[in-house]
């Protein structure tokens, strides 16, 4: 996961002072190692593999019934209904089971992510940071959040009602800020 050194640390200081000093905007700066755990996804790929091996049995079931007898054996009685849909049951769970586990793994996770997901959540927390911790608590309500989420890498610029009356979106350069993340 990136991180930010003391040498980042004290370039990122170095830029908000000389920034505070051309306005009358107060920037507060935040660094998270993530913003959401993203637990629904990890759960989503899981009930995506059960619905997969439902679908597998569903289009091929003599290759469940192959599978069974491959762990039974063959040289027994005729598999029932009931010895089939067990089996299927054990397996969609096994299955959910094994994807759940290995998704534990939080750099997987946030591969699986769409960045579409990531970008909604890292803009979320943002804002309920900036609600949180200096809207309206500025003279003048002149703050401005520079929020960055270092896991996803992700930066979210969130402004002071004056601030966002007399800026636009283009003088946040959001574009500068996310090719410094990547």
């Amino acid at each position: 996961m990136l991180r930010l050194s003391d040498e980042d640390h004290a370039k990122v200081s170095a830029a908000i002072a000389a920034a505070e000093s051309h306005s009358d905007g107060e920037i507060i700066a935040v660094a998270t190692p993530i913003s959401d755990p993203y637990h629904d996804v990890a759960l989503h790929w899981a009930v995506l593999a059960l619905i997969a091996v439902l679908a597998w049995a569903a289009i091929c079931p003599s290759c469940l019934e192959w599978w069974l007898n491959l762990f039974l054996g063959s040289w027994r009685p005729e598999t029932t209904i009931r010895e089939l849909l067990t089996f299927l049951m054990i397996l969609a769970v096994l299955k959910f089971t094994v994807v759940l586990l290995i998704l534990k793994y939080m750099p997987l996770r946030l591969l699986l992510t769409p960045s579409a997901t990531k970008e909604r959540r890292v803009r979320r927390r943002a804002i309920a940071t900036f609600k949180a911790g200096a809207e309206r608590r500025t003279v003048g309500r002149t703050g401005v959040l520079i929020y960055l989420s270092m896991a996803e890498r992700r930066a979210e610029i969130v402004a002071d009602e004056a601030i966002t009356k007399v800026t636009t979106p283009e003088t946040w350069a959001r574009r500068w800020l996310r090719c410094w993340l990547r």
